[in-house]
C-alpha cells in the first residue's frame, strides 16, 4: 500500500469513526416513529469527533498542570562538615533543614572565655604581707585624712575586694557555662554567636549590678547603724583629767565644708553621710589630733593642718571603705609614691627587698639558656636558644604533672547501651496538615481538635521580654519626699535638739532611702535578667497552657528574688545582734573608772563600755539590755509633750508617736516600726513642731530650709499593705505594692511562628488496591460522564439546527395523529 492510500485509508477510518454505535431502538423516536438513518449516523460520528476532541484537550489539561506544577523534593546529605554546610546554607538558604541530633548543647562544649582581672588583683599589694607591713598600732591617734590611719584597712579590703570579684565572676562564668543552647535544627555561625552574645552582655551586664547592690546596702547599713570604727574615723572618743576629774568627749566625726552654711556640719556626722578628702602624711602633734579629730580636714581658723606629702590617688574618710571605693590607685604605679610610702611604713622595706629578689629572679629566668652553643653566639641565635629553654622547661613541667595526675587512673569501665525500636501501629487516622495558620485559625482549630492539633515553632527558643511585660510598682514611700536629702536633714534636725528622741530619724529615713533604691535597682536588674532568659516551645501552646506556665514561671522567679533579698538584710540583721557593737558614742554609754591604792592614791584608769539597753516607757525601772535580749523594744513618745502646741491647744498627755517602736539598734527599730505616722496629719504636725523649733534658733544656720511634704493616702485596692504593716513585711516583699504582669499571647504566636498545625481526623485508611480502584473509577467514571454528555449535547445542537419547514411538518404529523 502506497502512502498515498494509506492515507486515504487513515482519513476514511478517522471520518467513519464511531463511539456510540445504535442500538435498534435509537432509529425510532418517542413516538415510535422512524428516524433517518443518514441522520443518525451523521450525530453519532459528530459526537464522535467531540468527546475524541475533549478528552484529548482534557488529558493534555492534566499533562500541562501535571508537568508545570511545582513539587518537593526532598534530598538528604550526609556527613555534613562546617564547610559544607556553609555552602548548602549559601546554595539554598532557608529552605536548608539540618535537624540536629542533640536539642541542647550546653555552652562549655563550644564556648571559651578568657577574664582578666585589674593586675592589683594578683601584685604583692593585696598580699597579707603587704597588708602587715602597713600596720600602724597607733593608727587611731592619727587624723583622719592621714593615709597611716586607714592604710592596712584600705589594703586588707582591696584583697578582700579582689576575692569577692575573683569568686562571683568565676560563678557567672560557671553559670553561663551551664547555659544550653536549645535548637532542633543547625544555627549559622552569625546565628549561634548572636545568642551567644547576648547571654556574655547579660553576664556582663547584671553580674557587676548584683555585686554592688549588696556591697552599697552593707556600706550603708554599717553607716547608719552607728557602728564606731576602732580607727577614730567616723567617731572619736577623748577622756581629759581636769582637777582630778574626767571629761569624757564622744562625738561622731564630721567633714568640715568651708563653703557650707556655718552649722550644717552639726547635722552631716559620719553616721548620717560618708565623705572623702584626699590622703596625705600630716605631722600634727597627738593633742592636735585629739583635739581636732571631729572636724576634719580642717577647723578654720582654729587648726589648718599642711600635708607634709599626698598619697597620689588614696583617700581619707568616714570608714576605710568610704575611702578605698573613692581612691584610683594612681600611687600604685608611681615608683616615686611607693620610695614615699617606705619612709611612712617602714616595715614596707623588707617587703619591697623581696620584691627586689623576685624581680631579679624573674629577670634571671628570661635570661636562662641552657642550650648554649659555642659557635652560636649571634644574637638572633641566643634569642632562639632562650625560647628553647622555656619551651623544654614548660614541656617538662607539664610532663612530670600529667604523670602524677595519670598514675591513679588505672580502672576503665565500659557501659553498653541497649536501643530499643518502637514501631508505630498502623492506625485508621490521618493528619491534616495546615500550612502558615493564623492566629484566628489556630485558635478555630484548638477549640475543635484541643490535645491532637500540634503546631510546631519555626523559633524554638523566644525571649520573655518578646511576650511578657513586667512593671513593678514600688510602695508609694519610695516615690515620696519622704526619702529625700531635705527631709533627711530635715529630721536630723529634730535629733539636734532632742538627744533622747527615739523615733524615726535621719538614719532610719536613710535606711529608708537605701533600701527604696535598693529594693527598685534588684528588681529592675533581675526582671532586665528574666526577661532576656529565653521560653523554650516545640509546638505551640494554647493561650489557657501558656498562661499557666508563664504564672508558675513568674512565681518561682518572684520568690527566688524575695528569699535572696530578705537574706541580705536579714544577714545583716544577724551579724549586728550577734556582734552587739559598739554604737552612738555619747557619755552616757561610757563610764570612767579609777582604781586606787590603800591610802587613796590612784593607780590607773580605765573607761567602760556601757551594753546597749531600752528603757520601758511603761517601767522606767525596768531596762532590757540588748546583749541579752536582742528583741528589746519600746514605744516611741514624743520628748517634751509637755510644749507641744498643735493647732493652738497643747498635749493633753504623753503623745505615743504612730508606728514608731524604738529597739537595740538602727535596722532593729526600723524593722519593728510602721509608717502610720507618715499617713497621719497629726502626727507629721509634732515633728513640723520639732523642725520649727530648731530651724528658728536666730543664731544657728543649719543651711536647711523645711519644705511641706503631703501624708501619704492609703488606696486599699491599689496597695498591698496597711499603714499598720510593719516595715519587716514590706521589706520581705521588695517594697513592692503589684507586680503587674502582663502577657502578650499574640506576640508569642507571632514570634514562634508555626509554619504549619497538624490534626488528626479518624478516617478509613486506603490500600494500594484502594487507590488503584479509586483510580479506575474515576477514569471509567469520567469515560462515561463524557460519553453522555456528547451525545446529548450533539443531539440537542443537530435538533436545533434542522430546517424549519421539516419541524413544522414533524409537527403537523403529531397533530393530525392526535
Amino acid at each position: 500500500m502506497n502512502p498515498k492510500d494509506s492515507f486515504r485509508w487513515f482519513h476514511e477510518q478517522l471520518r467513519n469513526y464511531n463511539l456510540f454505535t445504535p442500538n435498534e431502538n435509537d432509529y425510532e423516536d418517542e413516538d415510535d416513529e422512524p428516524k433517518d438513518p443518514i441522520i443518525i449516523l451523521k450525530q453519532q460520528r459528530y459526537a464522535t469527533r467531540l468527546y475524541v476532541s475533549l478528552l484529548i484537550i482534557t488529558l493534555y489539561i492534566l499533562f500541562i498542570v501535571a508537568l508545570i506544577y511545582p513539587q518537593t523534593r526532598i534530598i538528604t546529605v550526609s556527613n555534613i562538615t562546617p564547610s559544607l554546610f556553609e555552602q548548602l546554607r549559601i546554595e539554598y538558604g532557608e529552605t536548608l533543614s539540618c535537624p540536629c541530633s542533640t536539642t541542647t548543647v550546653a555552652y562549655s562544649e563550644f564556648v571559651s572565655n578568657t577574664i582578666i582581672f585589674h593586675p592589683v588583683c594578683s601584685s604583692v599589694f593585696v598580699s597579707q604581707e603587704w597588708i602587715e607591713a602597713l600596720y600602724l598600732s597607733n593608727a587611731s591617734a592619727f587624723l583622719v585624712m592621714d593615709f597611716r590611719t586607714t592604710a592596712s584597712s584600705q589594703f586588707e579590703l582591696l584583697a578582700k575586694l579582689c576575692l569577692f570579684s575573683q569568686e562571683t565572676i568565676f560563678q557567672a562564668q560557671l553559670d553561663l557555662n551551664n547555659t544550653q543552647l536549645v535548637t532542633v535544627e543547625l544555627l549559622s555561625e552569625n546565628e549561634v554567636q548572636s545568642q551567644i552574645d547576648v547571654s556574655i552582655k547579660l553576664a556582663q551586664t547584671s553580674t557587676p549590678v548584683q555585686a554592688t547592690l549588696s556591697l552599697h546596702f552593707l556600706q550603708v547599713a554599717t553607716r547608719l547603724n552607728s557602728f564606731v570604727s576602732a580607727l577614730n574615723t567616723n567617731a572619736a572618743i577623748s577622756v581629759y583629767l581636769f582637777s582630778q576629774v574626767a571629761i569624757i568627749n564622744a562625738y561622731f566625726t564630721s567633714y568640715f565644708d568651708q563653703n557650707a552654711a556655718p552649722y550644717v556640719y552639726e547635722i552631716t556626722t559620719c553616721d548620717l553621710i560618708n565623705s572623702v578628702v584626699p590622703a596625705g602624711f600630716y605631722s600634727s602633734s597627738y593633742e592636735d589630733s585629739t583635739n581636732y579629730h571631729w572636724y576634719w580636714p580642717n577647723e578654720i581658723p582654729y587648726f589648718e593642718p599642711v600635708a607634709s606629702a599626698m598619697a597620689d590617688g588614696f583617700f581619707g574618710g568616714c570608714s576605710p571603705l568610704d575611702a578605698l571605693l573613692a581612691s584610683t590607685l594612681d600611687c600604685l604605679f608611681n615608683i616615686s609614691c611607693l620610695q614615699l610610702l617606705r619612709n611612712y611604713f617602714p616595715a614596707l622595706n623588707q617587703v619591697l627587698h623581696h620584691m627586689t629578689y623576685i624581680r631579679r629572679l624573674v629577670q634571671w629566668t628570661k635570661q636562662l639558656n641552657i642550650f648554649k652553643l659555642v659557635t652560636h653566639k649571634t644574637p638572633t641565635d641566643i634569642k632562639q636558644q632562650r625560647i628553647t629553654t622555656r619551651v623544654y622547661l614548660i614541656l617538662l613541667a607539664g610532663m612530670v604533672l600529667l604523670l602524677v595526675k595519670l598514675y591513679p587512673i588505672v580502672d576503665v569501665t565500659s557501659s553498653l547501651l541497649i536501643f530499643v525500636l518502637f514501631t508505630s501501629l498502623n492506625t485508621q487516622t490521618m493528619t491534616i496538615t495546615e500550612s502558615s495558620p493564623s492566629l484566628t485559625t489556630y485558635n478555630h482549630l484548638q477549640d475543635l481538635y484541643l490535645n491532637r492539633l500540634e503546631c510546631p515553632c519555626s523559633n524554638i527558643t523566644i525571649p520573655y521580654s518578646t511576650f511578657i511585660s513586667l512593671k513593678p510598682t514600688l510602695h508609694q514611700i519610695c516615690s515620696s519626699a519622704f526619702i529625700g536629702n531635705t527631709w533627711i536633714l530635715m529630721m536630723r534636725l529634730i535629733e539636734h535638739a532632742h538627744s533622747h528622741y527615739q523615733g524615726f530619724g535621719a538614719q532610719h529615713m536613710q535606711l529608708l532611702s537605701t533600701l527604696c533604691d535598693l529594693a527598685n535597682k534588684t528588681v529592675d536588674d533581675a526582671v532586665h535578667r528574666f526577661t532576656m532568659r529565653s521560653f523554650a516551645t516545640l509546638n505551640v501552646l494554647s493561650e489557657l497552657n501558656f498562661k499557666d506556665v508563664l504564672n508558675t514561671t513568674l512565681t518561682q522567679f518572684i520568690q527566688s528574688l524575695l528569699i535572696n533579698f530578705k537574706l541580705l538584710i536579714d544577714t545583716s540583721h544577724i551579724f549586728t545582734q550577734v556582734d552587739q557593737p559598739f554604737t552612738k558614742p555619747d557619755q552616757n554609754g561610757l563610764i570612767f573608772n579609777t582604781t586606787r591604792d590603800q591610802n587613796g592614791t590612784q593607780q590607773s584608769s580605765q573607761i567602760s563600755i556601757r551594753f546597749n539597753s531600752i528603757v520601758n516607757n511603761n517601767d522606767t525601772l525596768m531596762d532590757c539590755i540588748c546583749a541579752t535580749n536582742p528583741q528589746c523594744q519600746t514605744q516611741v513618745l514624743a520628748p517634751d509633750w509637755q510644749t507641744i502646741v498643735i493647732g493652738g491647744h497643747n498635749l493633753s498627755g504623753p503623745y505615743a508617736m504612730l508606728g514608731m517602736v524604738a529597739g537595740c539598734f538602727t535596722i532593729d527599730s526600723f524593722l519593728l516600726s510602721t509608717l502610720e505616722c507618715f499617713y497621719s496629719n497629726f502626727c507629721l504636725s509634732i515633728l513640723y513642731y520639732y523642725m520649727n523649733n530648731t530651724i528658728q534658733h536666730p543664731d544657728i544656720d543649719f543651711g536647711v530650709s523645711l519644705i511641706d511634704v503631703s501624708p501619704l493616702v492609703y488606696e486599699p485596692l491599689m496597695s498591698l499593705f496597711p499603714p499598720n504593716t510593719t516595715l519587716r513585711s514590706i521589706v520581705q516583699q521588695m517594697m513592692v505594692e503589684q507586680w503587674n504582669p502582663l502577657f502578650l499571647f499574640d506576640n508569642y504566636y507571632e514570634t514562634c511562628a508555626p509554619t504549619y498545625c497538624t490534626y488528626t481526623q479518624t478516617v478509613r485508611t486506603k490500600t494500594f488496591v484502594g487507590v488503584v480502584i479509586t483510580f479506575v473509577s474515576t477514569i471509567s467514571g469520567l469515560t462515561v460522564a463524557l460519553r453522555l454528555i456528547t451525545f446529548q449535547l450533539i443531539k440537542f445542537i443537530f435538533r436545533m439546527l434542522q430546517p424549519k419547514v421539516k419541524r413544522q411538518k414533524q409537527g403537523n404529523y403529531k397533530e393530525d395523529i392526535y
